[in-house]
């Protein structure tokens, strides 16, 4: 059965692949909605699977107004899983010539402004558990460039307050090891004395824990962000991704060298940290002012 084969995709993409469990749960996600297209169509095994079910699915996503990006990582997805039954021979490898990735669009992501940055991390607020946690998880990520799966995967003993580093395990379960500044470093510990100060809170190895004492979410942690920056006054839609490319774009415009925002943001190859890490116009005009013979 296609579910069946799904799953045993998924446990070796967890094992086999060393994937993290949120890059998991997103492969769920996609190809569940395929397995289930799949079984509306009458292909409930792989055997069943055709050229002409496949285009289906393919023209369907076209038509359910998933953005571009979107219809691009269902269709990775799909072809990665295609790919994985291919060689466990349950179909043809030609299967895969009918399942071709629309090009993705390039986008620029959002990105703050240094005194947005400051005004989202500093806003006037009482000295609560709650506060001193939100205080602390943006400078983290501001700090490092954390992905918000990777923050929210640290443990206590993994931040160097001392020291100013903090160990990530990043994808495929790599460790790296980024910088954590005096201002990350101060909120850190002003959030984990508040916290050891909390009676009857659960003891947790996590460094960042609800009000429950469980380790919190990426999803928890959105939801906090969107009233965080309410309050700050921080206009558009800024995501804990927000505070990521912010702080590439930062380092980027005040002289850092593209390899070691590479090395900080744990990216494999140099090429992505060029496409995540676009040149501001202020940078652009400092840069020619101080190269061109006839500014």
């Amino acid at each position: 059965m296609l579910d069946v084969q799904l799953e045993r995709f998924l446990l070796y993409l967890k094992g086999g692949r060393a994937y993290s469990g949120n890059t998991v749960d997103a492969y769920r996600r996609d190809l569940g909605d395929f397995v289930k297209f799949a079984a509306g169509a009458g292909a409930s095994s792989p055997s069943d699977l055709d050229k002409y079910r496949l285009r289906k699915y393919l023209l369907a996503l076209g038509t359910r107004g998933y953005e571009r990006a979107s219809v691009v990582r269902k269709v990775a997805s799909l072809r990665s899983f295609l790919k994985y039954l291919s060689v466990q021979k349950f179909i043809p490898a030609k299967l895969l010539l009918h399942v071709v990735s629309p090009k993705k669009q390039t986008k620029i992501p959002p990105v703050l402004s240094e005194a947005e940055v400051a005004s989202a991390i500093d806003v006037p607020c009482a000295e609560t558990l709650a506060d001193l946690r939100m205080k602390a998880i943006l400078e983290s990520l501001y700090s490092g460039g954390l992905r918000i799966s990777e923050l929210t995967e640290l443990n206590v003993p993994d931040a160097d307050m001392l020291g100013g580093m903090i160990k990530v395990l990043g994808k495929g379960s790599k460790e790296r090891y980024v910088p954590l500044g005096d201002a990350a470093a101060t909120a850190l510990k002003k959030y984990l004395d508040a916290r050891s100060r909390v009676p009857g809170l659960p003891e947790n190895p996590a460094l960042f824990v609800n009000l429950r004492g469980g380790r919190i979410t990426p999803r928890g942690i959105r939801k906090l962000l969107v009233l965080w920056l309410a309050r700050a006054g921080v206009k558009g839609k800024a995501t804990p991704h927000t505070f990521r490319h912010s702080f590439a774009t930062h380092m980027l415009d005040r002289g850092c060298d593209l390899r070691s925002i590479q090395e900080m943001l744990g990216h494999a190859n140099l090429a992505t940290t060029q496409h995540y890490t676009h040149m501001s116009v202020a940078r652009l005009k400092k840069v020619y002012e101080k190269a061109h013979p006839r500014r």
